[in-house]
């Protein structure tokens, strides 16, 4: 099956002003305009994915329209509500039995995969990246608690981003173990570089430090060698007063973590007690710690027949 592809996008964080503007940071065009400019498309999910969702459904119709024999059923399959844990998409079609049997499937062919490794100048090379795992997620939810107050009297109340700030500074700094994942070792040895460099990214004792000097760097290989390899846990989404002028009682921070297979919520739960550190974790009259809903990791065993083709097309 091509798919399930999701086509739906994340936000867009945008200022507005006085005047009735409306500017969008980081952009060089407007996010929704699809905008085509040196052979390139700009605009909010041209990357993730639909690019990729284009590409299967022209593949798809191509296949349709010219006939082509097939030696089994294909399929394509695009759904939304993905970037919000999917249970209006996918988690819909499996709560229906008639419909999860029309796309039942024996291989599935979606994100992210089919670009290319640049290597250390930002070109393009003959290194094609496929995924045959899932990080699973889990968002965890930290609130200080303080005294509200009056923003001109800072002395009479407790400020809890103050408090906040703390937090997200510890989860910032807070490196988790690495962890060195089968995949991750037939992705170094599937890269162009000596047996040694393969010895280092796949090694746990020099791992780490070969990841901070491939960021140092700015290497593109760094921030796949970081997300592949540990726990990772971002500070994203934080919410306190909506004046300037109050001092806010209450302070939230979402953490997106991401886990790798074998990971579980109780390790996430551990690590996020190591890096806060325990006087904060134990401190409930201060902070509350809840855990949303958690998705564990999944992988596939590339050891079959559609794995071994797409190998021998590349």
């Amino acid at each position: 099956m091509l798919g399930p592809a999701h086509v739906d996008v994340v936000p867009v964080q945008s200022v507005k002003h006085a005047n009735g503007a409306e500017d969008f940071p980081g952009w060089t065009h407007p996010p929704f305009s699809g905008a085509y400019e040196d052979g390139h498309i700009f605009g909010r999910g041209s990357v993730d994915m639909l690019n990729i969702v284009a590409t299967q459904a022209v593949a798809f119709v191509s296949i349709v329209r010219q006939k082509i024999p097939l030696q089994g059923t294909l399929l394509f399959c695009a759904v939304s509500d993905e970037e919000a844990k999917g249970a209006y998409g996918v988690g819909w079609f499996l709560q229906h039995p008639e419909l999860s049997k029309v796309f039942a499937a024996d291989y599935t062919v979606t994100e992210v995969g089919g670009a290319t490794l640049p290597d250390r100048h930002g070109r393009p090379t003959k290194n094609y990246m496929m995924a045959s795992g899932e990080k699973g997620s889990v968002t965890v939810t930290i609130t200080a608690k303080g005294k509200s107050g009056h923003g001109s009297l800072p002395a009479n109340a407790d400020n809890a981003l103050i408090r906040m700030s703390n937090i997200v500074q510890r989860i910032a700094n807070y490196e988790p173990p690495t962890v060195v994942t089968p995949e991750w070792i037939s992705f170094v040895n599937a890269l162009d570089i000596s047996t040694v460099k393969k010895w280092l990214l796949t090694s746990a004792t020099t791992l780490p430090f070969i990841r901070k000097q491939l960021l140092s760097a700015k290497n593109p290989l760094g921030p796949l060698a970081d997300a592949s390899t540990k726990l990772t846990m971002s500070p994203n989404h934080l919410t306190g007063t909506v004046k300037s002028n109050v001092i806010p009682g209450t302070a939230s921070v979402e953490i997106d973590c991401r886990l790798l297979p074998g990971m579980d919520l109780e390790y996430v739960k551990q690590q996020i007690r190591a890096a806060v550190g325990e006087e904060i974790y134990t401190d409930h009259a201060h902070y509350d710690i809840e855990f949303g809903e958690y998705m564990p990791a999944s992988r596939s065993d590339p050891n079959n027949p559609f794995w071994r083709a797409i190998e021998k097309s590349c």
